[in-house]
């Protein structure tokens, strides 16, 4: 069993920025549990096989929700740090360091091993032993501090746009009352509703005499759904 101990040789500090969207009273976030912080949102991990941290995994879980995450751990083996962070178009950047005389192996969820950059180079050409697992990258790697950084396969950051379905937009409250602020006069509403039943996108109808909208207010409407961000 994996114990948590607050005393001078093993310390656990997890710094946390959470996005106002998350909307967790202060209540609620201190209920949650240190070790799932810093074993799943931080993803720093001790391995059965090599006591004494001697051998970490570092596997972190992000959320878009959650702008950053920075950790460390303390350890009998020295100080391991996970980081993380999206930018605005949902890219993922890590930082890992693994201490003196450590190894560690790290797991990058939804990353295609030749797109990631570590340390300015590609992964592949990094020199370290990389392998594809489904949609995660797993890297082995020894003491040292590693950059990285990649657009993920499966993208974290959910949001809404003309190039998705009309229906899902007038579904979202705050979806619908953009559309009616930007597109409203281009469309009756009789015709609004009718193109949603037919599943199609505000950019695939933009074309039809009856929508006609430009488009500058199509990308104009497209700034203002990116700021939605959905769960």
């Amino acid at each position: 069993m994996y114990r948590i101990c607050w005393d001078p040789q093993w310390t656990i500090h997890v710094c946390l920025m959470l996005s106002r969207r998350l909307r967790l009273s202060n209540r609620s976030l201190h209920k949650l549990k240190s070790h799932w912080m810093y074993r799943n949102m931080a993803g720093i991990n001790p391995v059965e096989d090599n006591p004494g941290f001697r051998h970490a995994l570092l596997a972190p879980l992000p959320d878009f929700r959650i702008q950053w995450v920075k950790a460390h751990v303390d350890t009998p083996a020295g100080r391991y740090k996970s980081e993380w962070k999206f930018n605005d178009q949902g890219n993922l950047f890590f930082s890992f360091s693994i201490p003196f005389n450590a190894t560690a192996n790290i797991k990058l969820p939804h990353a295609k091993m030749e797109n990631v950059t570590m340390n300015g180079i590609t992964l592949t050409n990094s020199g370290f032993h990389v392998t594809q697992e489904e949609e995660n990258t797993l890297i082995e790697v020894t003491s040292g501090t590693y950059e990285m950084s990649y657009v993920p396969s499966k993208p974290y950051k959910k949001s809404l746009s003309t190039h998705k379905l009309l229906n899902d937009l007038l579904r979202h409250d705050g979806g619908a009352c953009r559309f009616k602020r930007v597109l409203s006069s281009f469309c009756c509403i009789k015709c609004r509703y009718n193109w949603a039943k037919g599943g199609a996108s505000i950019r695939e109808l933009a074309s039809y005499p009856s929508f006609s909208a430009p488009e500058e207010k199509l990308d104009e409407l497209d700034r203002k759904l990116a700021t939605i961000l959905l769960d």
